[in-house]
């Protein structure tokens, strides 16, 4: 026997420990490692260990563009960084991004469980794409587009897609809402694909009372998917204007949740332009934006935080940021609850609304010139060897 031997039982129990970084170096010292490692049941494992005691991880989204000689494509960028309560934001992982957008970027829908989902919807036709991509595994899963009756993905289809993880059912999905106008309303199909049987099934609609814009930004909690729709053609002062439509992952049902009592906000004068939803720590979070009433470059940003889910009654107005003409929009939140910002000249920046202090993270994307790009994102990251026992998909 040799001296380094370990007992099986010891050995899984030393592995689970590893982050995904060593463990995916580990795989090289034998064939029994490599087959411990890339088995199911260890990656689930794994996962569960990781969710018990989750590190503090943000993964951030931002694109360059080479100067060197000018060009006008995009470089999309990924990178896994240490969210620790007022830490300096360091990188922890950069991964290769191996796609490439028929635009600018791709569409983040969202992530889960170590999975990030991409929709490259610029076309609007057989060519755009929807992947489900592990970053730090480099491995993902082409999803296939939704289909209408015909059995053909038609052209003008609009679409809106969020991605969680349905625990009942342990379980990957993907829920689309279809149309053939830019605001998702009038003859909507909804369908869900499982990971698992690598399907959509059709759902019902009921319960999508509102058209949602596309590319609408989701907010995820509770396995809910949550957008913030609103019915432009009705007037600012219409209680029915706007709503939260929400999605459940586990009973694949549409509802809705109450909107905060805007009161003076919505006043005419201020000019409501659009809301995001997004989560806030643990919360449910609503941003209102309207231009500054003395400045319509200016915008002013109401922070709305829901302090017990599904409670509409509970929601408070946790900030009111006028953040002048140098911040260009609101990308998330740290885990300390400090605002995110992109700035004019395309970096990323901590902003504290009581102090207001900013603070460069030293990501630095392209400059936001004429129409606004939406080039960056922001969200929690978990990360998970979920799809390393797949083969790999060639995109």
């Amino acid at each position: 026997m040799s001296d380094y031997y370990l007992p099986p039982e010891v050995l899984t129990d030393v592995l689970l420990r590893l982050p995904v970084k060593t463990l995916l170096r580990c795989r090289t010292v034998c064939k029994d490692w490599y087959a411990l490692i890339t088995n199911p049941n260890f990656i689930s494992q794994h996962l569960e260990k990781t969710l018990a005691t989750p590190p503090p991880y943000a993964l951030v989204r931002y694109c360059t563009q080479d100067s060197n000689p000018p060009s006008s494509d995009l470089e999309e960028r990924y990178s896994v960084r240490f969210d620790h309560d007022n830490s300096a934001f360091d990188e922890y992982a950069e991964p290769s991004f191996p796609f490439k957008s028929s635009g600018s970027c791709f569409e983040v829908v969202g992530s889960c469980n170590g999975l990030v989902c991409l929709f490259d919807g610029v076309s609007r036709d057989e060519s755009d794409q929807l992947l489900i991509w592990n970053p730090l595994v480099g491995k993902s899963v082409v999803v296939p587009l939704p289909r209408d009756s015909s059995d053909s993905f038609s052209a003008g289809h609009c679409c809106n897609f969020g991605f969680e993880y349905d625990e009942l059912r342990k379980d990957y999905k993907v829920v689309g809402i279809m149309s053939l106008e830019l605001q998702l309303q009038g003859q909507l199909r909804a369908g869900v694909y499982s990971l698992n049987s690598g399907i959509w099934r059709e759902i019902s609609t009921k319960g999508i009372r509102i058209g949602l814009r596309f590319d609408e930004p989701v907010a995820y909690l509770n396995g809910v998917a949550h957008w913030y729709v609103c019915d432009r053609s009705k007037p600012l002062d219409d209680t029915k204007r706007s709503c939260i439509t929400t999605f459940g992952f586990e009973d694949e049902e549409f509802g809705e949740l109450m909107l905060p009592e805007f009161g003076e906000l919505m006043l005419p004068m201020f000019g409501v332009v659009s809301g995001t939803m997004m989560r806030l720590q643990d919360s449910l979070s609503l941003i209102d934006i309207a231009p500054y009433p003395e400045d319509s470059n200016n915008f002013i940003w109401w922070v709305w935080v829901m302090k017990e889910y599904g409670v509409g009654q509970s929601w408070t107005l946790l900030y009111r940021v006028h953040t002048g003409d140098t911040l260009h929009g609101l990308v998330g939140f740290r885990m300390n609850g400090d605002l995110v910002m992109a700035t004019n000249e395309g970096s990323l920046v901590t902003y504290d609304p009581e102090s207001e202090q900013v603070m460069d993270l030293g990501i630095h994307g392209i400059e936001e010139q004429g129409e606004s790009i939406d080039s960056v994102y922001m969200g929690r990251y978990v990360e998970s060897l979920v799809l390393l026992d797949r083969t790999p998909v060639l995109t």
